[in-house]
């Protein structure tokens, strides 16, 4: 059930990021240059739509194929400040 809340989590961030994209790109040329014509508008917010929904699909597929065990998902390293004066030793996460 929790994988499936994960799911649709994705699906719902995907739609409203959409949204929230082409509502920016249909209303910024009215508010920056005072363009009433819809025809343009609704291309420029189209195609701002179309962009975030690239990088979107990206990122969601990368965590898809992730969590699937496909590819390994990258690993934060971080510093272990408690060996002063040794080597280093780098945590993975």
């Amino acid at each position: 059930m929790k994988e499936l809340n994960n799911y649709l989590l994705i699906v719902a961030q995907f739609v409203i990021s959409l949204i929230c994209s082409f509502a920016f790109g249909y209303l910024a040329p009215y508010y920056f240059y005072q363009t009433t014509e819809v025809g343009p508008r609704l291309l420029v917010g189209i195609i701002f739509a179309f962009v975030v929904a690239l990088a979107e699909l990206y990122f969601v597929l990368k965590f898809l194929l992730e969590t699937e065990g496909v590819i390994v998902g990258d690993t934060i390293k971080s510093y272990d400040s408690s060996l002063k004066g040794r080597e280093a030793k780098v945590k993975t996460n």
